[in-house]
């Protein structure tokens, strides 16, 4: 039985349509393949998709453990805990992702959006200068770049206004 090819079986299991069916043979498969941390991603991920993000975490951790620069397993683990409101942690998970990945575009942009969303734009603009500086072409870092940019400039033509505002009903 251990002449089985992991990787094979993995890919036999994740094109289950059927999730009850998918989550039983990926269960079945950690027991076969304790070590496997693709599995343990796999079942987090089919957690994550029947939304139990709890589940998700914890299978998510199971695969890192089992195989700690397994960087699929740290993203998805890291968004896992922002989704669940731990944001603290997990921008903290992405962060070392970056420290020991420095050219991980899909973490630099992750951490761009997020800082995009709480309205933090210096910061966001930072993380797309770093993918833009490994990725000249990426799309992804150019469209937020772009956006970033035209709420800055509206932001700045808001407060002109009111200041015009302001200084007119000051000079009446």
């Amino acid at each position: 039985m251990r002449d089985i090819n992991p990787e094979l079986l993995l890919a036999l299991c994740i094109h289950t349509e059927n999730k009850e069916i998918r989550l039983k043979r990926l269960q079945a498969m950690v027991e076969l393949f304790p070590d496997f941390a693709q599995a343990y991603n796999q079942i987090g991920i089919l957690f994550s998709e029947l939304n139990d993000l709890s589940g998700a975490r914890d299978f998510y951790a199971k695969a890192i453990e089992s195989n700690p620069s397994y960087l699929e397993a740290q993203r998805n683990y890291g968004d896992t805990l922002v989704e669940l409101g731990d944001y603290e942690n997990g921008i903290r998970v992405f962060l070392k992702i970056i420290e020991l990945h420095p050219d991980d575009i899909i973490s630099l942009l992750y951490m761009a959006n997020l800082y995009f969303e709480v309205e933090k734009f210096t910061d966001a603009l930072a993380f797309l200068q770093k993918v833009l500086k490994i990725d000249p072409n990426n799309e992804s870092a150019h469209r937020l770049t772009e956006t970033i940019n035209q709420t800055l400039s509206s932001i700045d033509s808001g407060d002109q206004d009111s200041m015009k505002k302001f200084e007119q009903a000051n000079t009446k």
